[in-house]
């Protein structure tokens, strides 16, 4: 019976992506099947229905194409030691992010589950009452057209939206999609089965992950992803790791699991924890850059706390002064930009990410399904959907970002220039005219011109669809995917002035920290790529330098 049961799993995932041909059939798979025979393999007659059907799924085109007809994750199982508790109230940025790389397994609060059925219990008594969107009715354009049978529009609804396009999203932002959306149903206003709760729970900790693409969303609900992932709950859509049964949920109580932006959400809590780390890392960069021209601490007093009264501009001053070391007499009465107005710009970076943590925590735990169906509130049909908040806050923080990449853009150009550090041009060592740092200066630039590009906003743009009905749209997904992408350049960006500045303190005789021993000692003009990769790996490692340490 165990053998029969793999069997049937096997050929129906395989039918699903189109890797079987049951239309084939040879003399050698007639051997095969008695050589099974003569082992007491029968194949069960009850498996031919199930052929047939894996036959039918196959000359399907399926719900969404395959990619080298696999979907990969390379996390694993989350059995970390942190367990992360969801209930529909308290998950923050940092607990999203902790679940998408692995690093905690989840539980659903026993109170949130029965908040959800609650709900739910709701939705069906009030369809009773009146017509009530996506339950009884169309969706869009469609939503005053009553619906006869449910169940067969909601499952033929969830098949048409699954419609995606481009490539797969990597794992981590998936298993983030999920912790969000697992976390708004437990808010207990979606009228979702509680079932489906518990089917979300089960993709987490099984790292078995629904095939969600790239495009396909526009910032009022990210519904191909959603789509394909309650498609993969009912067992039509495979995993990356085979869910043991399909949960037992009719399609008409699942469909308002795909009411969210949770994948723009997760993306925008990824884009968060990145940069966030990147922000303190960038202060003590700052700090070796500081060190290697001789800087005016005057810029980081605490009286300029009051010229620039903002939290971030605060911490940036301090941070500075605990990083550096006393100076008793200025070098110069005042520095370039790229360090003097650091509380005013990298101040200002470190407020968006602020603010864009407080979006992303209170979209992630508020129930903003539509219609609203909260117990004791009947229905609401509402915009809660259209995420104008998380557009806003991402793209003033990807323009925050690239404007404090361009103030360590300009600290890589000081570190190239003798009248700011006493060294030869371009920190060149040996022959006269080496290029040293010359070409991290270029990489930097490069980095920080794509940085530019994804800083254009994209709250800015609209769209009207579904027959002039739907006349906005956010494109939280877009400024989502953009600010993921802008950890990176920010990183290189960073990791170019890491190299310059460690290399400018070691020709200065400037004794370092061990935790500088990964980037090489070696001043012979050669290729760099593999220190700016060493220096982004040190990255994390100076986002929490320990209170009371000099960095130089």
């Amino acid at each position: 019976m165990c053998f029969q049961a793999l069997l049937k799993a096997m050929i129906a995932e395989a039918g699903a992506w189109e890797l079987m041909d049951v239309n084939r059939v040879s003399v050698d798979s007639t051997v095969a099947r008695a050589h099974q025979d003569v082992a007491g393999m029968v194949v069960d007659p009850e498996l031919l229905p199930v052929l047939e059907e894996a036959r039918t799924v196959a000359a399907r085109s399926p719900t969404t194409p395959p990619v080298q007809h696999r979907f990969e994750p390379d996390l694993p199982v989350s059995t970390g030691g942190l367990l992360i508790t969801v209930d529909g109230i308290n998950l923050s940025s940092s607990d999203i992010a902790a679940l998408a790389y692995g690093e905690a397994s989840v539980r659903l609060a026993d109170e949130a589950r029965s908040r959800a059925a609650r709900s739910f219990e709701h939705a069906v008594q009030i369809s009773t009452e009146r017509m009530v969107y996506g339950r009884s009715t169309g969706v869009g354009a469609n939503r005053d057209i009553a619906i006869d049978d449910a169940n067969a529009h909601a499952l033929a609804l969830l098949r048409s939206h699954a419609t995606s396009a481009g490539p797969l999203r990597s794992p981590e932002r998936v298993r983030a999609m999920l912790a969000v959306r697992l976390n708004q149903l437990a808010a207990g206003g979606s009228g979702a089965a509680p079932d489906l709760l518990d089917g979300l729970v089960v993709m987490l900790s099984a790292n078995a992950l629904p095939p969600v693409r790239e495009v396909g969303s526009i910032g009022t609900g990210d519904l191909p992803a959603l789509a394909v992932t309650i498609l993969a709950l009912l067992g039509e859509v495979p995993t990356s790791t085979a869910l043991l049964a399909p949960v037992a949920c009719g399609p008409k109580d699942a469909m308002p699991v795909i009411n969210s932006n949770a994948a723009a959400i997760a993306d925008a809590a990824l884009a968060h924890a990145s940069l966030a780390s990147l922000s303190r890392s960038a202060i003590t960069v700052a700090a070796l850059t500081f060190a290697a021209v001789d800087g005016n601490p005057e810029a980081f007093a605490e009286v300029v706390e009051q010229v620039t009264p903002f939290s971030g501009a605060r911490e940036v001053c301090r941070s500075m002064r605990r990083l550096i070391s006393p100076v008793t007499a200025p070098t110069r009465i005042q520095d370039p930009l790229g360090l003097r107005t650091m509380p005013q710009v990298h101040g200002a970076f470190i407020d968006a990410l602020s603010r864009l943590d407080d979006v992303v925590c209170r979209m992630a735990n508020a129930p903003s399904e539509n219609p609203a169906l909260l117990p004791g509130h009947g229905v609401a049909h509402h915009g809660g959907f259209h995420a104008v908040y998380l557009a806003q806050a991402l793209d003033a923080t990807v323009s925050a970002a690239a404007q404090s990449a361009q103030l360590a853009m300009a600290r890589v150009s000081m570190l190239t220039e003798p009248a700011f550090t006493g060294l030869a041009p371009f920190l060149g060592a040996g022959a006269a005219g080496a290029s040293g740092v010359m070409a991290c200066e270029y990489v930097a630039a490069s980095a920080l011109g794509s940085l530019r590009a994804l800083a254009m906003p994209t709250a800015v743009q609209s769209v009207t669809l579904s027959r002039g009905v739907e006349e906005d749209a956010s494109f939280a997904s877009h400024g989502a995917r953009q600010a993921w992408t802008a950890a990176d350049d920010y990183r290189t960006v960073l990791a170019c002035e890491l190299v310059a500045a460690v290399r400018a303190l070691r020709l200065r005789g400037a004794r370092l920290d061990d935790l500088f021993d990964d980037l090489t000692l070696e001043m012979a003009d050669r290729d760099l790529t593999a220190d700016i990769a060493a220096a982004a790996r040190l990255l994390p490692k100076l986002a929490d330098i320990p209170q009371g340490t000099r960095i130089a």
